[in-house]
């Protein structure tokens, strides 16, 4: 093996193994759904890492970067889904690093949300 593939290759593991650390992990959640909804990301430990409300056919991207637990293994990821009142809209588990996670792929829960429209009056 030549000089210039073993830097290579010394190139490539350091990559592999600081890119996580230095830039964090991110996950993308669009809301496609017509509900605006409130969504919260714990760690594989349940702690709450993010919370943000999320309109209609808009997109957030959260990333670990200044996590207070960094130094801790915060994958896979948990997306709590909730309506505006409260009710459990769904969850997607298992997220890893990178993942786009969208409204319509959580389960678990009622899957829409109730509005509050006035019946028409006679």
């Amino acid at each position: 093996m030549g000089k210039a593939s073993a830097r290579f290759l010394y190139f490539l593991l350091f990559y592999l193994v600081c890119s996580p650390l230095c830039f964090g992990a991110s996950v993308t959640i669009y809301n496609d759904s017509p509900y605006p909804l409130d969504t919260t990301i714990f760690s594989a430990s349940g702690e709450p890492l993010k919370t943000a409300h999320i309109l209609p056919q808009e997109k957030v991207q959260w990333d670990s970067l200044g996590s207070s637990s960094a130094s801790q293994s915060q994958t896979p990821y948990t997306i709590l889904f909730q309506c505006k009142k409260g009710a459990h809209f769904g969850t997607c588990k298992n997220i890893g690093p990178g993942a786009w996670v969208t409204a319509s792929s959580a389960t678990g829960g009622q899957g829409f949300c109730k509005t509050n429209k006035e019946s028409p009056k006679r």
